[in-house]
């Protein structure tokens, strides 16, 4: 590609992806947002785009802190 490219294009073409990026994880935000849509125009409870995407990326591990904070959320909201 490198032979056939100008660095110059490559360089615009990096760019210009930063700016309006493509492919599989842009189509699979696209449907999340509609399923996301979807689902809470019909549902009780909303649930956030990020539950519809097909891959998501793995969340740091909680701290014995903000285990304790979300168990005292839990507890408050369902007791």
């Amino acid at each position: 590609m490198l032979r056939e490219v100008p660095s110059i294009e490559l360089a615009e073409w990096m760019a210009y992806y930063t700016l309006e990026p493509w492919g599989e994880d842009r189509a699979d935000l696209r449907s999340a947002i509609v399923a996301s849509l979807i689902h809470n125009t019909n549902a009780k409870r909303s649930r956030p785009v990020r539950d519809f995407m097909a891959y998501q990326e793995p969340r740091p591990p909680q701290t014995p802190d903000e285990m304790r904070e979300a168990m005292k959320l839990y507890a408050a909201r369902f007791a």
